[in-house]
């Protein structure tokens, strides 16, 4: 076999593993949005914080409930409530949620579009970072919650208390 065609394909097969690895894996939302376009490219969430910066004065609450909502008061694990309900809690760590004043400086930037419907949102993921914006607070609410099940797949597949990317999103829903 000649040296050259070896070394050809090991720099071919080199490369195509790289080009595998960086690929993103696709994500679950539920319930499945009304479209979904997923990207090429990851934006990076570290260990110490997502900060998020609410535009509009009115989405400033938004965000203290949100950071609640995705701490962990209970234990990983399913629980059969009283009520006749399951809580479900995932053993996945995100890193916390800090308010920002500076948009520039945010990897979650809030927006209000009022050419969306009410409870209607679009969440972008890029690698300069992620915005959702709503049509009202209930539009952001909702790409929120969508973010957070994005938030814990990517988390999911990342060492513990290490850095993990998210991939590159745009979602579009609103109540069917």
């Amino acid at each position: 076999m000649d040296n050259r065609f070896l070394k050809t394909a090991l720099v071919a097969v080199s490369v195509l593993s790289v080009c595998a690895c960086r690929q993103t894996v696709p994500v679950s939302i539920v319930p499945q949005p009304s479209e979904v376009k997923q990207g090429h490219s990851t934006f990076e969430i570290q260990p110490d914080g997502l900060s998020v910066c609410p535009v509009d004065a009115s989405l400033e609450g938004l965000v203290a409930v949100w950071a609640e909502t995705m701490e962990k008061p209970y234990a990983p694990g399913t629980v059969d409530l009283p009520t006749g309900f399951t809580r479900i809690v995932s053993a996945v760590s995100l890193p916390p949620v800090t308010a920002a004043a500076d948009r520039a400086e945010a990897d979650v930037v809030l927006t209000l579009d009022p050419t969306l419907a009410e409870e209607e949102y679009v969440l972008e993921i890029s690698r300069k970072g992620i915005s959702v914006t709503g049509g009202t607070s209930s539009g952001v609410w909702w790409g929120l919650q969508t973010l957070g099940q994005v938030l814990v797949q990517s988390a999911g597949a990342a060492a513990p208390g290490t850095a993990f990317t998210v991939p590159a999103l745009t979602v579009k829903d609103k109540p069917h």
